[in-house]
């Protein structure tokens, strides 16, 4: 599993000081394109999976991938903030959802 950055969704942390996936990664893989001033992994196969940048992406652009032989069969995996915490939910090959919710680093 990496990251993908959705074009449509990444404002390049906009008026903020910091990028923050840029920040938080910590093996310093996401990077700012210079030229459309957005965010993306500049090596897939070397992210350790934290999910570090999907969880601290205010636009809610960075979010998980599956490889193909995984999400092939209609799998995936989803986050999305809550009050205080994030929501996972994963999809498995039938279509059946499994959900967590975290809060505060508690499950």
């Amino acid at each position: 599993m990496a990251v993908g950055v959705d074009g449509n969704l990444c404002n390049g942390c906009a008026g903020e000081p910091d990028v923050s996936c840029v920040v938080i990664c910590p093996g310093d893989l996401m990077t700012l394109d210079a030229q459309t001033l957005r965010a993306y992994c500049r090596r897939q196969d070397d992210c350790w999976n934290c999910c570090a940048c999907v969880k601290v992406c205010p636009a809610g652009a960075v979010a998980p991938r599956l490889s193909y032989t995984i999400a092939l069969y209609g799998s995936g995996v989803w986050v999305e903030p809550i009050e205080n915490g994030f929501r996972w939910t994963f999809t498995d090959e039938r279509g059946d959802d499994e959900v967590f919710d975290v809060v505060n680093g508690v499950r």
